[in-house]
């Protein structure tokens, strides 16, 4: 097994990647370095340039990508990289993250060709630290913090946007809540698109094209809400309910 944790630190300025840092040192970081697992590399896609200055402010080692987004397919297959976590470096883990997702990939992995592993997030606002539930994902709807196991690799774990990562994989597994934190600040890409209507680009970061979506809750592709009636209607509730998550 080759376990690799990737995230992303794709910029033109410095100053800007900076403040995502500043965000990620109070969340990521020390969640990364607590890890009860260390079997697993640490990978980040970003400018050449810029690999010094990361690791001089992280403390810490990481495996550079600096072909962007459109090599790193390459590179899962060259490395063969048969777990390939995903993880936005501002967003919080708990140390027992990286074990959990062991734990399922080692009950699974000789029943199974590929598979894509999750977590529901609990969304956390700072500076405020305020914590509050988001739209609970399913098997049809993968959450950002996803995991795609290859037997023989073939995909990167950046494959479209990840809602559909179901797609490239035999079946879904879900992790036990509580594992991780969607942490939004005044810089994140969401915020960011909020404050400036119909914004495409962050520093360097498309937030929307053909092989990724770097916003997922507020996503420029519309959202439809299904309304429907409840009192005295437990039973066909039940089954309304199921039809909607199920939908492709």
């Amino acid at each position: 097994m080759k376990h690799l944790l990737i995230t992303r630190l794709w910029f033109d300025s410095i100053p800007l990647m900076d403040k995502y840092l500043d965000i990620a040192l109070q969340t990521f970081i020390p969640t990364l370095k607590a890890q009860t697992c260390k079997e697993f590399e640490f990978g980040i896609l970003l400018k050449k340039e810029h690999i010094e200055h990361v690791r001089a402010r992280i403390g810490m080692d990481f495996t550079p990508f600096t072909g962007g987004i459109e090599t790193f397919r390459e590179e899962v297959i060259k490395g063969n990289y048969t777990l390939q976590t995903r993880h936005d470096i501002d967003d919080w883990m708990a140390p027992t993250y990286m074990a959990e997702i062991q734990k399922i990939y080692k009950a699974n992995k000789d029943k199974h060709d590929s598979f894509v592993i999750f977590a529901q997030p609990i969304k956390v606002e700072l500076p405020s630290g305020k914590k509050s539930e988001v739209a609970p994902y399913h098997a049809r709807r993968i959450s950002m913090f996803a995991t795609l196991y290859q037997r023989d690799p073939k995909f990167p774990v950046y494959k479209g946007s990840h809602g559909a990562l179901w797609k490239y994989a035999d079946t879904v597994f879900e992790l036990p809540k509580g594992l991780v934190r969607w942490v939004q600040h005044p810089y994140s890409v969401t915020n960011a698109r909020m404050k400036q209507k119909g914004i495409q680009q962050v520093g360097n970061m498309r937030l929307y094209d053909e092989d990724h979506n770097w916003i997922s809750e507020r996503a420029i592709d519309p959202v439809i809400n299904v309304l429907t009636r409840t009192f005295n209607r437990p039973a066909s509730f039940k089954k309304c309910r199921e039809s909607v998550l199920l939908q492709t």
